[in-house]
């Protein structure tokens, strides 16, 4: 179920994009705040609702890991984004990273570029239900049919694409049921079991008697 944070809740009535995964320089979270910080304001300024960055990346346990945490919260201060940007490093079982993911309008995986072959993240992140876009890299390649892909790598590029699919909420949507289809037709039995419980458990109502 949705966290009982006063993080999450101050979450509500916001245009939320979301990162998950482990804290690694190859992640491009840094990257992520840095597109951020060109379109944080366009939403007010248009009459929209609040942008805000929801960065749900546990640290990993190598020192690399806490110094780009570092980084990150040095170039959130430095561009006086405080306000507009949750940062948890914290490892959550599953059900919280599903709560917390239930707050994002979209879901971007930022990667730079790595010589890992696939993304577990990214698998899970569809199977929250939420519209994912990607950096294009081939790392992403077996999900191609289920994301959006963002122009490039870096931080002006991601602006771009990520701004691109705010203003396009048709396309989210669609996101969203090709996202759908993907898992229904990977058939992961043993995880669909799992996310049915946890999404029956987000969507039941607390009182049934009001």
């Amino acid at each position: 179920e949705p966290p009982e944070d006063p993080q999450y809740h101050a979450l509500q009535n916001r245009t939320v994009i979301a990162c998950y995964g482990f804290l690694l320089p190859h992640k491009g979270v840094h990257e992520l705040i840095e597109a951020f910080a060109l379109i944080a304001k366009q939403g007010t300024a248009e009459g929209q609702p609040e942008r805000h960055l929801l960065l749900l990346n546990a640290l990993y346990p190598a020192p690399p890991s806490e110094q780009e945490a570092q980084r990150c919260r040095d170039t959130i201060a430095r561009l006086g984004l405080q306000s507009q940007v949750t940062m948890i490093n914290a490892f959550l079982p599953d059900e919280q990273t599903l709560g917390w993911l239930q707050a994002a309008d979209l879901l971007i995986f930022p990667y730079q570029h790595t010589q890992e072959s696939s993304s577990a993240a990214v698998r899970w992140g569809l199977a929250s239900g939420k519209p994912v876009a990607c950096t294009p890299l081939s790392i992403f390649d077996d999900v191609a049919e289920a994301v959006s892909w963002l122009p490039g790598t870096d931080p002006h590029s991601m602006a771009q694409g990520i701004e691109a699919l705010l203003n396009d909420p048709a396309a989210r949507q669609a996101l969203q049921q090709q996202a759908k289809e993907w898992v229904r037709a990977h058939d992961w039995p043993r995880l669909s079991l799992r996310l049915k419980g946890l999404l029956t458990s987000l969507a039941w109502p607390k009182d049934v008697t009001n």
